[in-house]
């Protein structure tokens, strides 16, 4: 008699409480209690008298939450005797390559006179350029964090307002000396990692330049106020040597400081000199707050030229599922972590199931040198991790428009895999 028949429950049941890890579905022993949160062991394909058909059917029969892709099911049919459901879901395969690629989008309905531009945004790190990013779009397209260099690669976002379509091309801020600071050390392959990196941060910047029809140079008003500005005067010497594009400066955390203060504008007047192709005058807002946005919306909308859009209306990014997947979790570990801890870890998709429903379940595995690092991520009791998967599960259900559950698992190794 199988369980299914002792008991009248389906194969799967949905827990109480939300799984705190992904470890795979333990095995069910004799008169003992599973641990809280965690799935029950399904029948083997040996176990049911039919060859398996009743177990596929049950799959599908009932409303569980379920964790078996319909091509994993359609497979159990071919399987030998005594090859359980749960050896096929543990061979589970990560992301395919076009799951990870940007989205493409053809053949969609154009306005009649559609109308957009291309707007790259750049500053200095922690000026607030993804926060502003986000505010134009309206979604939480770019990870936001007090850390620098939270934007690692280039993000665009895609603002729609009538027949006009404008899109954002935001990268990570700009530095220098970087690269320098590795001079004249021994190459090694950590070190001609932290190079090559260093050097993408640097020049990822200047790359969006070659497709933006528009600029904004974004300082930090607070930042302006205490004469640190050797990144600042950096990004001005290159863009008079180097460029020609339309561009807007915009003065962001204005209510962080005195608007009257007039140092303020002795070095936003100094700057607007030193670029000949700024607007007639600067921005000032708070992207914080949405303080002087709609503003700075409205002339970006007005530098639009006749031309298809590259996107549909609703659309906000480009970005892939799998990628925001990814984001959202180092999101969620910058925001509990403090100093170098929020570097410390690597993502691994170990698997990416599509379910019947529309849902999706992510395995994602955070890769750590050091047992050390693995407690930290873990937390105390499993809190760290147990406030992350909430939050991530609950972000990306919202984005999505899907129900989303992220499974995660810390493990130390002894080298990253590549990336």
């Amino acid at each position: 008699m199988t369980r299914l028949e002792r008991t009248g429950k389906p194969l799967f049941f949905k827990p109480s409480k939300p799984i705190l890890s992904a470890n795979p579905i333990p095995e069910e022993k004799p008169d003992c209690k599973l641990q809280e949160g965690a799935h029950k062991a399904p029948l083997s394909l040996e176990q049911s008298q039919d060859g398996g058909d009743r177990v596929i059917n049950i799959l599908r029969n009932h409303k569980t939450d379920i964790r078996v892709p319909l091509k994993t099911i359609e497979e159990l049919k071919s399987k030998p005797p005594g090859v359980s459901i749960r050896e096929t879901i543990s061979s589970m395969e990560p992301a395919s390559i076009e799951t990870r690629m940007p989205k493409v989008f053809r053949n969609f309905l154009q306005p009649e006179a559609p109308m957009s531009t291309k707007v790259a945004i750049i500053g200095p790190a922690n000026a607030g350029k993804s926060t502003l990013l986000n505010r134009f779009v309206d979604s939480q397209v770019s990870i936001v964090s007090p850390r620098p260099q939270t934007t690692r690669k280039r993000t665009q976002g895609v603002m729609t307002v009538g027949d006009t379509q404008v899109i954002f091309l935001d990268s990570p801020g700009v530095t220098i000396g970087s690269s320098m600071e590795l001079k004249g050390i021994a190459q090694n392959k950590d070190t001609s990692k932290r190079l090559r990196f260093s050097r993408e941060l640097t020049n990822s910047p200047w790359h969006c330049l070659e497709e933006a029809n528009h600029l904004i140079v974004l300082l930090d008003a607070h930042k302006c106020l205490e004469h640190t500005l050797t990144t600042e005067d950096y990004i001005f010497s290159r863009l008079k040597a180097n460029i020609s594009i339309p561009a807007t400066l915009v003065v962001n955390k204005m209510d962080l400081i005195d608007p009257k203060a007039t140092i303020l504008r002795v070095v936003v007047d100094k700057y607007l000199e030193s670029y000949k192709h700024f607007d007639l005058a600067p921005v000032y807002i708070s992207a914080g707050t949405g303080n002087g946005v709609e503003e700075l919306r409205q002339r970006l909308l007005e530098t639009a030229t006749p031309h298809p859009w590259l996107f549909p209306g609703h659309i906000k990014t480009d970005m892939s599922d799998f990628e925001r997947v990814v984001e959202t979790i180092r999101e969620a570990y910058y925001s509990r972590l403090h100093s170098y801890l929020p570097y410390i870890f690597q993502q691994e998709n170990k698997g990416w199931i599509e379910n019947f429903d529309g849902s999706l379940h992510v395995h994602q595995d955070l890769l750590v040198k050091r047992a050390q690092h693995e407690k930290i991520l873990v937390g105390s009791k499993g809190r760290m991790i147990n406030e992350v998967i909430l939050e991530v599960n609950t972000v990306l259900s919202q984005q999505l428009q899907r129900k989303v559950r992220v499974f995660l698992q810390v493990k130390v190794v002894e080298k990253f895999p590549p990336t």
